[in-house]
């Protein structure tokens, strides 16, 4: 099955200073536009996100107002409609969703017309004709920028306290492998990932990081000074990037293990409004649930595994904590904390690593009944497999089916 990779590469830019003026003239009115357009959208019970319709509706009075080019204008019609159709699916779904809001100065959305890539340098529309960029690149930059298998789809043009940076989304085909072997990865907030190898990822030096961090910028937030304010925002920045390194580190090894265990598909559980369900914790959990970043997880999972010929899968995660992945007995008694003991065959195990044997199991059932015929799926363990009926076949280097499904090593950040 030949489908297709996407990643996007943050690159920064060296934009002549005495065109810098046009670049970001070029910010204010494409802001400008998109807040004319909302306004049509918005009116009503109805919210518009109709292309169509709000082109036909604004794009001549944007024409008339600004000095955007016309593939500018189609851009900032195109974001509202998308910002707009996802504050009315959230609202579908029961959930709130406020009118969006663009600031001046935000970013600017390119298209193949407006935006000219080349491997070192590129030239953008403006209000003021085209600007020639040159690129300052790092290694991982230009292995990707160089790769001539890669397209590219769209860019993003954004401007942080006067350094500009051009995210340029970029594709290629990928082949994914059929080996018949699933992993399943179970996700949560004291483990950030156990997978049915018996792979543990512990989330406690990651939370006590998280945690000082809440806690300095408490203090700063209380103080409320000017100073203050300049350490929060550096605060921020850092430590979104110690959680985007510790998220990339985690997904490697898990799409290294998937590697090693010849494994053509990753499976996760479904935790589509998982912070929805949880509004009547308490203040903490509440405070973690927020700061779990199991979309990022999933999402780097994604495209590093389809480099490599994984697909990534994803599958119902209910009673996937209750049930004995030994019996398939059911029961919320089963579990007492992070200790899962089955009250009908007494199988005893760490509950993480019990669920994610049962998101591999549940995704292996499905994809047999689904296919019908041709190879069966079996799910990857520590040293072997095992299929949904029970049958465990031991890998090259599994003394016992015991030592290989009861045993997990635990593995935690930095050994």
């Amino acid at each position: 099955m030949s489908q297709y990779v996407t990643k996007t590469i943050q690159v920064k830019m060296d934009i002549p200073p005495d065109r810098q003026g046009d670049v970001l003239e070029t910010f204010r009115q494409f802001s400008q536009a998109c807040r004319m357009v909302l306004e049509v959208a918005w009116q009503g019970e109805r919210k518009n996100y109709n292309k169509q319709e709000l082109h036909d509706a604004t794009y001549y009075s944007i024409r008339d107002a600004t000095d955007l080019p016309a593939n500018l204008v189609c851009s900032a019609r195109n974001r509202v409609a998308e910002a707009v159709k996802a504050c009315v699916g959230r609202w579908a779904d029961g959930r709130k969703a406020s009118k969006p809001t663009f600031r001046d100065f935000g970013s600017v959305v390119y298209d193949k017309r407006t935006v000219t890539v080349k491997n070192r340098h590129c030239t953008l529309a403006t209000v003021n004709g085209r600007v020639r960029a040159d690129y300052v690149l790092g290694d991982y930059q230009k292995e990707h920028l160089d790769d001539p298998n890669y397209e590219m789809r769209s860019a993003t043009l954004s401007n942080r306290d006067g350094v500009f940076f051009l995210n340029i989304t970029i594709r290629k085909p990928v082949l994914y492998k059929s080996t018949g072997v699933a992993m399943g990865v179970d996700l949560g907030v004291n483990n950030i990932a156990v997978t049915s190898t018996a792979k543990f990822f512990d989330a406690g030096f990651y939370n006590w990081k998280r945690n000082g961090c809440f806690r300095t910028k408490r203090g700063l937030q209380e103080k409320g000074t000017r100073g203050a304010r300049r350490v929060l925002k550096r605060l921020k920045r850092r430590e979104n990037r110690f959680g985007e390194d510790y998220i990339h580190r985690v997904s490697k090894v898990i799409v290294q293990e998937a590697l090693d265990h010849d494994v053509d598909a990753i499976v996760f559980e479904q935790l589509d409004h998982i912070r929805d369900r949880m509004q009547n914790s308490n203040h903490r959990t509440q405070r973690q649930m927020h700061t779990w970043a199991f979309r990022k997880l999933q999402a780097f999972v994604t495209y590093k595994a389809a480099e490599v010929g994984i697909q990534v899968a994803y599958q119902d995660a209910r009673y996937t904590s209750q049930k004995c992945s030994c019996c398939g007995h059911t029961q919320s008694s089963n579990r007492h904390g992070r200790q899962f003991v089955c009250q009908s065959c007494g199988y005893s195990v760490d509950a993480d690593y019990n669920a994610a044997k049962n998101i591999g199991l549940n995704y292996c059932t499905q994809r047999q009944k689904s296919s019908g015929v041709g190879l069966p799926c079996q799910l990857a363990l520590k040293s072997g497999t095992l299929t949904p009926k029970g049958d465990y076949s031991p890998g090259e280097h599994s003394p016992t089916a015991a030592e290989s499904t009861d045993k997990p090593h635990r593995l935690r950040w930095g050994s």
